[in-house]
């Protein structure tokens, strides 16, 4: 008996038809890109530092260190793969574009005397101040002891800012219809969408002093017990979505509520911080001068309460309050009357600029 294997005609066709199907289509095959000088040394950089920061918390590090030590050992750890992936592509595009300007480097420190012009050049092209300052954030990552204060780059803009700040009234209002679970509790938690509501599971629910609170790990591995806010009806029906799910996820492929549909999370948690501190926001006349912050720019006039500030940037899972006032109250101040309206929210008015006279 002829024990040796037969060619299968149906794995030759399937070849061939493959091998037709490139011709037709007249691609050649993928060339791999070569890396550029000196990119596989900084990747193996941030590579040590994302081992050094694994299992730790950027406020863990920040409170085993002297305050004037602090920005020094920051700079040797990555906490998150998302923040590692980041930065690689980033120092990839700086050390191939020098490699694209033909410009031969003798040793990897002398990259550094590139990098005012890359960022300059990426200027020119025309890119946002957001996008800049993030290649340089990455470069300098390499670089003890070098900071992007230390470099000229364009300044960001408030105004600038159109993640969350471009609905109108009828896109809460159809939210709410379509998707009440997702937009309640949205409201209520302010959690992050991917990185926080999509994860979490009935057995992060925790019971404080009567209190309710969602136990959670957000970005830079911050541990925190986001506050579940609302009417004595809302917090009832989120509790009791957290107890129904048990050990497993709210949301998701596997969810006990289903799939997060397409939205915008990150307005509802703005709306989230601005409950937050209004609810411990003391009267303005009575607020020693220490706890005032007082806004500058386009939001000029406006005084804030430095201890609610605090407290609404706990609860979203920062750790200093200027975060806060420039990323997450400007639902006070830009955000429409008739949303402002719709939400409870107290509008807070600017001082306008003077002109200056000719």
């Amino acid at each position: 008996m002829n024990t040796e294997t037969q060619p299968n005609p149906w794995d030759d066709a399937k070849t061939a038809a493959a091998g037709e199907g490139k011709k037709r289509r007249g691609r050649p095959p993928r060339q791999p890109r070569k890396a550029p000088p000196y990119f596989k040394h900084a990747k193996h950089l941030l590579g040590d530092m994302y081992r050094r920061g694994q299992g730790k918390s950027k406020q863990a590090v920040r409170l085993c260190h002297k305050k004037g030590k602090r920005r020094q050992q920051e700079k040797e750890y990555i906490f998150s793969t998302m923040t590692l992936k980041v930065y690689q592509r980033q120092v990839y595009y700086f050390f191939r574009w020098l490699d694209e300007q033909g410009i031969i480097l003798k040793n990897f420190q002398q990259s550094l005397e590139y990098v005012q012009p890359y960022l300059d050049w990426m200027k020119a092209k025309g890119m946002s101040p957001y996008s800049i300052k993030l290649a340089g954030c990455a470069i300098l990552k390499l670089f003890p002891g070098k900071y992007l204060g230390q470099y000229s780059s364009p300044a960001r803009a408030r105004d600038e800012v159109k993640r969350g700040r471009r609905h109108d009234l009828e896109y809460f209002l159809r939210l709410q219809k379509n998707h009440p679970l997702v937009y309640m509790i949205g409201l209520a938690t302010g959690l992050r969408k991917k990185k926080e509501l999509f994860k979490v599971k009935g057995t992060s629910l925790v019971e404080i002093d009567g209190k309710y609170y969602v136990h959670t790990k957000g970005k830079n591995g911050l541990v925190r017990d986001a506050p579940i806010i609302g009417d004595e009806e809302t917090v009832d029906k989120v509790v009791s979505m957290f107890r129904q799910a048990g050990e497993e996820r709210l949301f998701g492929e596997t969810g006990v509520f289903g799939k997060l549909p397409n939205y915008d999370q990150h307005v509802l948690r703005s709306i989230y911080a601005v409950r937050i501190y209004c609810a411990h926001e003391r009267p303005l006349e009575n607020l020693p001068e220490e706890d005032r912050y007082c806004c500058s720019r386009d939001y000029a006039g406006v005084i804030l309460d430095k201890k609610a500030m605090k407290a609404a940037s706990l609860a979203l899972g920062h750790h200093r309050i200027d975060v806060v006032a420039y990323s997450y109250l400007w639902p006070m101040i830009t955000m429409p009357p008739e949303i402002q309206a719709h939400f409870g929210i107290k509008g807070r008015a600017v001082r306008k600029a003077k002109k200056k006279a000719e």
